[in-house]
């Protein structure tokens, strides 16, 4: 994810504010270098989590 951001935070909360997913800016699990990387978790009905990945895969094109 480096070639989309450097605030992995930022990126979280733009894609919950934007698209209703949520995700964990990788920060919260490496403070060395986590900032270029989020963590997912697939913890939920399928069709939410087709959903989601639908959601994030547009959003990352535009």
């Amino acid at each position: 994810m480096r070639h989309l951001t450097d605030d992995s935070a930022a990126f979280a909360k733009a894609m919950l504010k934007e698209i209703g997913v949520a995700t964990t800016p990788g920060i919260d699990f490496d403070p060395e270098r986590g900032a270029s990387y989020l963590r997912l978790c697939y913890a939920g009905p399928e069709a939410e989590m087709r959903e989601a990945a639908r959601r994030i895969a547009t959003w990352l094109k535009q």
